[in-house]
């Protein structure tokens, strides 16, 4: 067997954990479980489960408690929260990107209203004076949509900075989640 497919096989044991334990409740697979499941030897098993250790990513706590590194476990309430913070973050992304459509219009219309006033010479110091005051509320109200999107991501990405971050190892109430970030 080449290293490589000696990492695959490590890859799908950690995989039929991480799915085992959203099957279960969080509930960790015994060696004779995981061997079923894969139709490997319960020797071949237990090799890619120490390899995997000794690696870093997998810890044992006792004969069955396996934890997977950055494995989290979420309640189904929990994981709604994840998944609402996730699709409040995108609508701010989408929100940031409307304004700063709208702020280059605002920009068009600027330049448009001042070639025309300084042509002609009337009103442009108001004029030139209430664009700049819808400039600066846009720039400042994208600015707050940012300042918003940042702290959510931080809000949503706290708990996993001290992890490596493994996507097949997060568990959300029995449905597995598909993260953008990484630790």
């Amino acid at each position: 067997m080449s290293p490589n497919e000696h990492g695959n096989t490590r890859t799908k044991v950690i995989e039929a954990i991480v799915q085992f334990k959203q099957e279960n409740g969080g509930i960790a697979p015994t060696h004779d479980q995981i061997a079923q499941r894969l139709f490997y030897s319960k020797s071949t098993i237990k090799h890619h489960l120490y390899v995997a250790q000794s690696k870093g990513l997998l810890t044992f706590d006792g004969r069955r408690n396996i934890t997977v590194t950055g494995e989290r476990y979420l309640s189904p309430t929990q994981a709604a929260e994840y998944d609402a913070m996730h699709q409040r973050i995108a609508e701010l992304e989408e929100l940031t990107a409307e304004q700063a459509r709208d702020l280059e219009q605002l920009q068009t219309e600027f330049e448009r209203e001042t070639m025309f006033h300084r042509a002609k010479r009337k009103n442009s110091a108001h004029l030139l004076e209430q664009c700049r005051v819808k400039l600066n509320t846009v720039r400042s109200e994208r600015d707050n949509l940012r300042l918003q999107v940042a702290m959510l991501r931080i809000g949503a990405t706290y708990p996993m900075t001290e992890f490596k971050f493994n996507p097949a190892a997060i568990i959300l109430g029995g449905k597995q989640s598909r993260p953008t970030i990484s630790a």
